[in-house]
């Protein structure tokens, strides 16, 4: 909150992503209220203007609180970059603390928390996504093995979050299936 910065990112997405979430939460549909004619978008994924909805509620259009959506996704992405850190089997105890410090403390990882950009929004889905598949990869026993079947599907349904979120969420969805290939677990390659 300290490093929250207040004023408007120049680089212009932000005012797309912040017409998009209008739009949606005007009940206009998923259009360019930019362009003339207001036509359906066909740039930005849905997953982030979906995300800043509630916040555009919440706040009443206004442009701070939804970079407080940053600020939020930057919290869960540290939340989870934790749980990656800690499901590492063989990792020190201080490996989680580490993780999160190395991360938090990232000026780029910082700078991105004050904008309204899918950034961290991505950034949070995909690291929980791979949190879930991590999980579903290292059962804690044979009885655990419904557990990490849910894990996997969680995991999964995240790494789609995340291709809504930014295309470049793909990667998650082929990581998924090349680990099924890999591993000859053939029904979650066909899910995936």
């Amino acid at each position: 909150l300290a490093l929250l910065d207040p004023f408007l990112f120049t680089g212009g997405d932000n005012v797309a992503y912040y017409a998009l979430a209008r739009a949606l939460a005007t009940g206009r549909g998923y259009v360019d209220l930019i362009s003339p004619g207001a036509p359906f978008e066909t740039v930005y994924p849905p997953g982030y203007p979906l995300l800043l909805v509630p916040f555009y509620w919440l706040g009443g259009g206004s442009l701070f609180v939804l970079k407080l959506s940053s600020l939020v996704a930057g919290a869960a992405a540290l939340w989870a970059t934790w749980r990656f850190a800690r499901e590492e089997r063989g990792a020190p105890d201080w490996a989680p603390a580490a993780a999160v410090w190395l991360v938090g403390l990232a000026p780029v990882f910082r700078t991105y928390s004050s904008y309204v950009l899918s950034d961290m929004a991505f950034t949070a889905v995909a690291i929980a996504a791979l949190v879930f598949l991590q999980r579903a990869e290292a059962p804690a026993a044979d009885t655990d093995r419904r557990g990490a079947g849910r894990a996997w599907a969680a995991g999964v349904l995240l790494a789609v979050v995340a291709f809504a979120v930014r295309t470049a969420g793909i990667a998650l969805l082929g990581t998924a299936l090349l680990a099924a290939v890999i591993r000859r677990r053939w029904s979650r390659a066909g899910v995936v």
